[in-house]
């Protein structure tokens, strides 16, 4: 799989089912592809609690895509709490099920990739 496949499959998992929850695809930085995770609400309006970035390059011959949760919202209704892991996180379920869809659509791509994914 090239950096150029790997990007564009980075890019249309977003499209996918989250339950109540979407991923917005919000634009390129260089080689990080911004995403927003989003509460789904009636009409337009949309509540982003969380935003990602995904890394995606090569390593000699190698295409790689590495993600790192880069801002929060924090829940008000928790108060001064402040989240200290990811999975505390509004929105984390989601975008635990954003990188599973784009495990499996890499692998669906390229059967002989080694996709590796570590939550802490």
């Amino acid at each position: 799989m090239t950096v150029q496949e790997l990007a564009r499959t980075v890019v249309d998992t977003a499209d996918g089912n989250f339950g109540r929850w979407g991923i917005e695809y919000l634009g390129p930085d260089g080689t990080r592809l911004w995403f927003g995770v989003h509460r789904r609400r009636l009409g337009r309006k949309r509540e982003t609690v969380m935003r990602f970035i995904v890394t995606v390059d090569a390593d000699s011959a190698v295409a790689q895509a590495r993600s790192q949760i880069e801002q929060f919202v924090r829940d008000p209704a928790s108060g001064s709490i402040v989240p200290i892991g990811p999975r505390q996180l509004r929105g984390c379920a989601a975008y635990r099920l954003y990188l599973s869809a784009l495990r499996a659509a890499v692998l669906e791509a390229d059967p002989a990739a080694q996709v590796t994914m570590k939550i802490d």
